[in-house]
């Protein structure tokens, strides 16, 4: 088959330039992230948990791999569709 890839380019200034680094700084911490297949996860809990629903890719499976991925939360589910 043929594919027809589209490139759009775009240019972004920051928003930010004229603030100063101090002012900016107490903005800048983060907290790392971390990304698992919902297979890998299996047996696992976390407390927060951002899904991105695949679970059309598992056609006859689709509802185990969901019940897999959402019982990995504890407290929040976040699903991205």
């Amino acid at each position: 088959g043929v594919a027809k890839i589209k490139l759009l380019k775009a240019a972004f200034e920051d928003p930010d330039a004229d603030i100063p680094w101090q002012q900016k700084k107490r903005f800048d911490d983060f907290d790392y992230g971390y990304a698992l297949t919902v297979h890998k996860a299996q047996g696992s809990q976390w407390n927060e948990i951002v899904l991105f629903d695949e679970s059309w890719a598992f056609k006859e499976t689709r509802q185990r791999w969901l019940y897999t991925a959402i019982t990995r939360a504890a407290e929040r589910l976040t699903i991205v569709r």
